[in-house]
């Protein structure tokens, strides 16, 4: 909870700068249509812009130990929990998924540590 805090106040992960428009529905589904089948979420240039990012301050925010499919979806959660709990009923179903993906993976408690 404390690195969710972080995330949202991080000035370079913060998503409230006026050059993203949080009310657009687009934002939303463009982050959802990124989503694997697995349930996680790539570390590319599509994903940073749909969480109002460039590659760089996505990829340079990532604990080194942490792999880039795993810190990938950590930020899709948050990004969705921090800015999207209106639509919480559209997308709990893909969160759950996520989620069980990460507990499948090695590395979350870098995560949460970092």
């Amino acid at each position: 909870m404390l690195y969710l805090l972080f995330i949202l106040d991080h000035p370079t992960l913060n998503c409230t700068s006026s050059a993203h428009q949080l009310t657009s529905r687009e934002d939303l589904l463009q982050l959802v249509s990124l989503q694997k089948a697995s349930g996680s979420w790539l570390l590319d240039p599509a994903l940073a812009a749909a969480l109002g990012k460039t590659s760089k301050e996505v990829k340079n925010t990532k604990p080194s130990a942490v792999k880039h499919g795993v810190w990938a979806t950590i930020l899709a959660l948050i990004w969705l929990h921090g800015f999207k709990m209106d639509a919480q009923e559209e997308w709990k179903l893909l969160v759950m998924k996520a989620v069980s993906w990460l507990h499948a993976q090695n590395g979350v408690p870098e995560c949460v540590e970092a």
